[in-house]
């Protein structure tokens, strides 16, 4: 039986939470804690504190939101056995670690009072003014349409909710207040719908509190819903964790022990801290990295803090200089972020027992920014609120798609492509900065660059060389488009358009004009030992994903293993091409193979 709550102590608890980043409100704090007692808040208050009756402060904000939510979820019980104010006061109280204003905490701890009881949004406004009834029925509205959109799909669930955070984004960080809590209670739920529940969040919020830069929470997520989705696999991982980990964190300490000596003779302020990836994130780079769980060699990080940038780069170097880098593992997030809120530089050095060590190097903070994302920039530009939006601009740009004109079935692939998934940064030959999403083709960048004439398009050249329209763009590509006098717009390019303006603007150039055209050409060519059967097995593996042979060169060396030699295909798309390869380099005897596609 749950033990009685103990609410004086909880209140007093969420307020001196507030209050440790809201210095101003300490001597306030106590009042409200005292007068709270005594449920004469605002009165008492007020009287007390001879101000004007339309002055707000947060403590007594709070007080009377913690209060009112009590005393209106008094008979309500969770799954647990628990009141259900537990559950609005946990989300309210891990806000406060997040350092969010006054309001957003009043929203979590009414967040359910309309929709779970007899109060009105007229009632709300009226007791808490309109800025915290204007949270609190974004977040009644978001839960309704999850009710209703089971039945549907979560496709409009999750529109709303980014419609919703394009108008004020406490609406998202609340409602992922709120899923976090729920998911640490998840276990009373019945088993059937644990799955579905956690399923969701690794699809959705999951990469959503990383595109919002808060990787604690994503962290926090990860592990939680992983261990219920796939348990077995959990488990295997966990396990070929601990066996290593011991090692790697290990040779850390004698890599951390070596460094300190080498930055208190540079003269230079840096912490180190070790980061564990979550078992979901070592998954994730197993399965889309074909790597096997021996190959995975960061699922232990170090992280190097210092108090400024440029002592970021002093380290790096003097990190580089006592041990060697690993050539091309480095990437510079602090200057080039693929995420907006993440500022970091990444190396891979030889430790002092010859095994690879992955090393963060960010400022201080930096590395609140990493942890908390848009909360703590939040909470950095009350000042100036042009620097939060420039930080979280993509929320902004879902305001330019209409999202009525996409098919409820393309909007999951939407958000997958467009905004939840991670970001590469490509340079225009003027070395202006384009953001695309992970995969792009030159088409995608077309329509960034120029989306009027981008239908003219012919080729493009990357990094000085002549590629064809379909190619896929990496990091820091240097991409020029070549346009041609007419429109080139044809049925292929929706085969390699992944972003959905792109796709958008091809599909109506396209609707209602009847057009048959072939597919591109691809050149396959490779090594193999020779033996019998062999043009048959490839033969049949271009039957199964219906691949037309237009020519075929194959000529065998004296030493019995096939030479130059290559076919030339015709294949209906990038996704078709990519089974072939992966069944072909199954084929017995097979050497080397590559895949080129034929302008």
């Amino acid at each position: 039986m749950p033990k009685k709550l103990n609410y004086h102590a909880m209140l007093e608890k969420l307020l001196k939470s507030y209050a440790s980043y809201n210095k101003e409100e300490t001597g306030f704090m106590r009042k409200a804690l005292e007068l709270s007692k005594k449920r004469k808040i605002v009165k008492e208050a007020l009287r007390v504190l001879k101000t004007d009756a339309k002055e707000e402060f947060g403590s007594e904000l709070i007080s009377r939101a913690f209060w009112f939510a009590k005393k209106k979820h008094a008979k309500q019980k969770r799954f647990s056995g628990e009141p259900y104010f537990v559950h609005p006061y946990s989300a309210a109280l891990y806000l406060t670690e997040l350092k969010m204003d006054a309001h957003s905490i009043c929203a979590a701890l009414l967040h359910d009072v309309i929709e779970d009881t007899e109060t009105s949004l007229a009632e709300i406004k009226h007791e808490f003014g309109k800025e915290v009834a204007s949270l609190v029925e974004s977040l009644t509205k978001l839960k309704y349409i999850v009710s209703m959109s089971r039945r549907r799909g979560h496709n409009i669930t999750l529109q709303q909710i980014l419609l919703a955070t394009t108008k004020d984004v406490r609406v998202i960080l609340i409602k992922l207040a709120d899923k976090y809590h729920n998911l640490q209670t998840l276990e009373f739920l019945p088993k059937e719908k644990q799955v579905p529940i956690s399923s969701t969040v690794l699809e959705f919020y999951v990469p959503l509190a990383k595109k919002l830069g808060m990787h604690e929470l994503k962290d926090a997520f990860e592990e939680i819903c992983f261990k219920i989705v796939k348990p077995k696999i959990f488990s295997k991982i966990r396990k070929k964790i601990r066996e290593k980990r011991k090692l790697k964190e290990t040779e850390m300490d004698l890599m951390i022990k070596k460094l300190k000596e080498k930055v208190e003779h540079a003269d230079l302020g840096v912490s180190f801290k070790k980061y564990r990836r979550t078992k979901y994130a070592v998954f994730k780079k197993m399965t889309q990295n074909l790597k096997s769980f021996h190959e995975i060699q960061d699922f232990v990080v170090l992280v190097a803090l210092t108090d400024t940038r440029e002592e970021c780069y002093e380290f790096l170097g003097l990190l580089h200089n006592t041990f060697s880098p690993v050539p091309m593992k480095f990437r510079d997030h602090m200057t080039i972020s693929q995420l907006s809120l993440y500022k970091s530089i990444h190396t891979t050095v030889i430790g002092p027992k010859h095994t690879p060590i992955k090393v963060y190097i960010r400022t201080k903070e930096m590395d609140r920014m990493v942890r908390r994302g848009a909360a703590e920039l939040l909470m950095q530009s009350k000042a100036d609120k042009k620097v939060f939006e420039k930080n979280v601009s993509f929320l902004g740009d879902l305001t330019s798609i209409n999202f009525e004109d996409l098919p409820a079935e393309s909007f999951i692939e939407f958000l997958k492509t467009d905004y939840l998934q991670d970001r590469i940064f490509v340079f225009t030959k003027i070395g202006k900065l384009i953001e695309l999403p992970r995969d792009a083709s030159v088409i995608d960048f077309a329509y960034v660059f120029d989306e009027t004439i981008a239908g003219k398009a012919k080729k493009a050249r990357v990094n000085g060389k002549l590629v064809p329209l379909w190619h896929k763009l990496k990091n820091g590509d240097l991409v020029e488009v070549v346009f041609g006098k007419k429109n080139q717009i044809s049925k292929l390019w929706q085969n390699f358009a992944i972003s959905v303006k792109a796709r958008k603007e091809i599909q109506k150039h396209l609707k209602g004009k009847k057009i048959r055209e072939r597919m591109p050409l691809v050149n396959l060519s490779f090594k193999a030992v020779n033996r019998v059967g062999l043009v048959k097995d490839f033969a049949d593996e271009f039957v199964k994903v219906r691949a037309n042979i237009f020519s075929a060169e194959i000529s065998t060396s004296s030493d019995h293993a096939i030479g130059r030699n290559s076919f030339t295909l015709e294949i209906d798309s990038p996704e078709s091409l990519e089974k072939l390869l992966k069944r072909l380099r199954k084929i017995k005897g097979i050497i080397d193979l590559k895949a080129n596609y034929i302008e």
